[in-house]
């Protein structure tokens, strides 16, 4: 599945989990999650105001914060929120069962 730019973005604040990242950084620059262009303030920023993002079922949120003329964000926790599931053998047939 591709990955959008506020994936890209999410998953990178995640690394470095509990620290501020200057707005600045989030611009042209490449991840082990993939390319942040130009315009990474800017969604950073729409993050921040929707406060959660979702990748893959796990739930992120985020937060920023004004530092002197510049802002700065982090991810702020991490929810999962993918449905659980258990494997049983039933007549042979392994089974998948959602808990």
């Amino acid at each position: 599945m591709k990955r959008t730019l506020h994936d890209i973005i999410v998953l990178h604040l995640a690394d470095q989990a509990g620290q501020w990242v200057m707005g600045y950084d989030l611009e042209k620059v490449n991840t082990k999650h993939g390319w942040i262009g130009s315009s990474g303030q800017r969604r950073a920023r729409e993050l921040a105001e929707a406060m959660t993002h979702k990748v893959a079922g796990i739930e992120y949120g985020i937060q920023s914060r004004k530092q002197g003329k510049y802002v700065q964000y982090r991810v702020s926790g991490k929810q999962d929120t993918r449905p659980k599931f258990r494997t049983e053998i039933r007549n042979g047939y392994p089974i998948a069962i959602m808990y």
